[in-house]
């Protein structure tokens, strides 16, 4: 379960998961997009269960499949539950955006994440 958002929303994610992922995925990778964010600054393996071949630095692995399920999630679901999820979602990329280097040719991407310095 996505910690923060209604039974409503919880319903349209678990819809989501099961037609594009498995369940649990969303909140998994809010988990691990928040392990990312909060996490050293230095290229430190942290564990993705959506992954697990991947080490955890956006960098290093060219991207991050959790965010980018997430973002899938967010643009799929219905507006007041995307809404929702974004309200969870917002705090931790704007965490993320102050520590790294946006690439500013490309701020326009929807898979802005994985273009940083």
């Amino acid at each position: 379960m996505v910690p923060g958002v209604s039974a409503p929303t919880q319903r349209y994610i678990a819809d989501f998961e099961r037609e594009h992922s498995r369940p649990g995925a969303v909140a998994d990778a809010l988990a691990y997009w928040s392990k990312i964010v909060h996490g050293s600054r230095s290229h430190e393996p942290v564990h993705n269960p959506l992954a697990p071949d991947l080490t955890g630095c956006p960098c290093c692995d060219q991207g991050d499949e959790g965010r980018t399920l997430l973002e899938a999630a967010l643009r799929r679901l219905p507006h007041r539950a995307a809404r929702e999820l974004r309200t969870a979602l917002t705090p931790l990329d704007t965490v993320y955006l102050a520590r790294v280097r946006p690439e500013p040719g490309l701020n326009h991407r929807l898979d802005w994440w994985n273009h940083i310095h």
